[in-house]
């Protein structure tokens, strides 16, 4: 809720602070006070842009600051403020603005834009007055005034979040897509990786075998020398290893039939001359080493080049080779899933779209019904307003899908017999448009969360019987909102809870705006005067009672 208005060298007003209070406050002043000018400081205070002209005449600078009561975390206010990473409570929006046209804008002394403290005037207050930009007549809001109205909060959230599942599933169809595409010619490189590295059968050690192989091939015809003279020596030539220890087999064989303990001796030498054979034999074996050599020394250095490709393409070793084989292994075979998980989005996308149109269709109902009923009561509050044959219409229109359940709401009006219904913001007339505001916000008074509500010449064009309507209607408000009216009409003036006066006063040549806080006696005074008439008496007693019937 509003708490207070200072303002500084605005217009007429000199140094002024506006104190209002819950419930119905009304600004009342003979033509020309300046009262429609503290309704013009609160809109600069909110964000309305302004000129150089509304700056006091021989001042610099003026200054507004609005004080508003603490405001719940839960609300739209709240939020907005946490977004701005300012804790909800108590708020101060102040503004300054030099007549060298800079403006600078605070909300608790934290410096902001001026947009910023529109988007959030436009949360705390609605204006109604001619030429003033109202909340009501946004078509987003003209939605979430109706969604309020019929209570849809439960469906509409069921709606927004299928709404929300069914975009992120295409969203992520859409991103595993274009991924895809984009992996295709990946995944051909990988593979020609995956199948260059496999072709080489490469196994963790291998390449300490081939070069051990290498060594002995490219060796091989020193090797083939030295085996065959190594066999000559153990085996073939004469005086050979073996031929010397047959001869000392046999002759350790005597020597143990002379003497017993010499047949280890025996044995040992055996042993050996077995040993030699053996030896021999397998050199035989290995004389025919260089037939093979040629061709398997051919695919061994084949081989060799091959590893070593590898491990400057792959890794710095074998064992680095494998891993990344493993790694572009596992690469390929997601690849290869992303059908199976796109057919699975696919049924998940298909699945909220399916919730989605069935919760927007119920949506939609509700919304048409609510419609219908909310246009029936805001056209009878138009008739006891003084706009007898004006009808009201809210119309549910289809529109694209989304969150908001894809249709949307418009407000119509038709303001004389025999005419069109327009789009509410074309209706010309501030003194209608405050009135269908009144209606309106009147039907929704327990649905809309702006807490103030102000109306600035709203009984302009209204008899004294409609009067009677617009201020029980006004009375009605201010049980949900606190109500600021500006008005003329003694009728309104004398149901208000608070009554401020505007008058001019005139010092050293200069004439500055005053408000005043009527009491109980300067009430009836001000309202004689709005009465009028040429007998003192007869006003003060109507005024009066007035004041009394509220």
């Amino acid at each position: 809720m509003l708490e207070s208005l200072s303002i500084r060298n605005f217009a007429l007003l000199e140094n002024a602070v506006m104190e209002v209070e819950p419930g119905l406050n009304v600004i009342t002043g003979e033509t020309g006070a300046g009262k429609s000018i503290l309704i013009g400081a609160l809109s600069m205070v909110l964000g309305e842009r302004v000129g150089r002209e509304i700056v006091r005449e021989g001042e610099s600078y003026c200054e507004v600051e609005a004080v508003f009561s603490e405001s719940s975390g839960e609300s739209r206010i709240g939020s907005f403020l946490k977004g701005l990473g300012i804790e909800p409570g108590e708020l101060f929006i102040r503004r300054v603005f030099e007549i060298a046209g800079r403006s600078k804008c605070y909300i608790n002394d934290r410096r902001v834009t001026l947009a910023t403290i529109k988007d959030l005037g436009e949360l705390l207050v609605d204006i109604h007055s001619q030429n003033q930009h109202q909340d009501i007549l946004k078509p987003s809001r003209q939605t979430e005034i109706l969604d309020d109205y019929i209570s849809c909060g439960d469906i509409l959230k069921e709606t927004s979040g299928a709404w929300k599942e069914y975009e992120s599933s295409v969203k992520e169809k859409e991103q595993l897509l274009e991924r895809q595409e984009k992996t295709r010619l990946e995944a051909e490189r990988l593979s020609f990786e995956l199948n260059e590295i496999d072709a080489a059968e490469l196994s963790p050690g291998i390449e300490n075998e081939v070069e051990a192989e290498y060594r002995v091939l490219s060796n091989a015809e020193a090797l083939c020398r030295g085996i065959g003279e190594l066999y000559s020596l153990i085996y073939e030539s004469e005086g050979s290893v073996t031929e010397n220890l047959s001869s000392a087999v046999s002759l350790a064989g005597e020597l143990a039939g002379i003497d017993a303990s010499l047949k280890p001796l025996c044995e040992s030498l055996n042993a050996a001359l077995a040993e030699s054979e053996s030896t021999g034999e397998l050199l035989r074996g290995r004389l025919d080493y260089d037939t093979e050599t040629p061709g398997r020394l051919e695919e061994i250095l084949e081989l060799r080049d091959r590893i070593s490709t590898l491990k400057r393409k792959y890794g710095g070793s074998v064992e680095e080779v494998l891993s990344y084989r493993d790694r572009i292994e596992r690469q390929l075979r997601e690849f290869e899933e992303f059908g199976d998980i796109i057919e699975k989005l696919e049924e998940e996308t298909s699945a909220a779209l399916k919730r989605y149109k069935k919760h927007s269709l119920k949506l939609f109902k509700k919304r048409s019904e609510g419609a219908e009923k909310l246009s029936g009561e805001v056209t009878g509050r138009l008739g006891r307003l003084g706009m007898e044959g004006a009808e009201f219409e809210a119309v549910v229109i289809k529109s694209d899908p989304g969150p908001s359940g894809g249709s949307r709401v418009q407000f119509l009006i038709k303001t004389n017999p025999g005419t069109s219904k327009m789009d509410l913001k074309r209706v010309a007339s501030g003194g209608e448009v405050s009135r269908v505001m009144l209606a309106v916000k009147s039907a929704l008074a327990g649905a809309d969360d702006v807490p103030v509500l102000i109306f600035d010449e709203i009984d302009a064009g209204i008899g004294a019987d409609t009067a009677e309507e617009v201020a029980e209607e006004l009375r009605r408000l201010a049980g949900y909102h606190l109500v600021i009216s500006v008005t003329h009409l003694p009728q309104i003036a004398g149901r208000a809870d608070l009554h401020l006066s505007v008058r001019k006063s005139k010092s050293e040549g200069s004439t500055a705006a005053v408000i005043e806080k009527l009491d109980r006696e300067g009430r009836v005074e001000e309202l004689a005067r709005m009465l009028g008439g040429k007998e003192k008496e007869m006003p003060l007693k109507h005024a009066r009672r007035l004041i009394e019937r509220k």
